[in-house]
C-alpha cells in the first residue's frame, strides 16, 4: 500500500466536538461536527452547505459535557479561512467535508 504523505505542519486530533459555523455572506448560522482540530493550524467538519475555498467564517464551540482531550476549551470562537470544501459521496445524505485554517493564529 502506497502511503500518501503528510503535508501539515501540525498533528491532528480526531474528535467529535459540537461546532457553529458562522458564514458572512449570505449570514448563516449552521451546527456541525468537528472531526478533526489541530492546535496550530486548523480543522476539519462536514456540512449540509457548501463552503468556497477562500471564504472567512467563525467557528463557535458548543458547550458540551464531553472531556476535553484536545485543548478545545480554550477557546470560545475562532476565525478561520476555508482552504477547500469537496461533496461526500456518502449514502442519500448531502454532505460536504470542509477543510479550514485558523487566522491570527498566536
Amino acid at each position: 500500500m502506497n502511503k500518501q504523505k503528510e503535508h501539515r505542519a501540525h498533528p491532528r486530533f480526531k474528535c467529535e466536538v459540537p461546532v457553529v459555523i458562522l458564514r458572512d455572506e449570505p449570514m448563516i448560522l449552521s451546527s456541525t461536527l468537528m472531526m478533526n482540530y489541530s492546535k496550530g493550524g486548523g480543522a476539519y467538519f462536514e456540512d449540509s452547505d457548501p463552503l468556497k475555498a477562500g471564504d472567512y467564517i467563525m467557528i463557535k464551540l458548543k458547550k458540551t459535557s464531553a472531556p476535553d482531550r484536545v485543548g478545545l476549551n480554550t477557546w470560545d470562537y475562532r476565525p478561520a479561512e476555508v482552504c477547500w470544501c469537496r461533496q461526500i459521496e456518502e449514502g442519500d445524505d448531502r454532505r460536504f467535508g470542509c477543510g479550514v485554517r485558523y487566522i491570527n493564529e498566536g
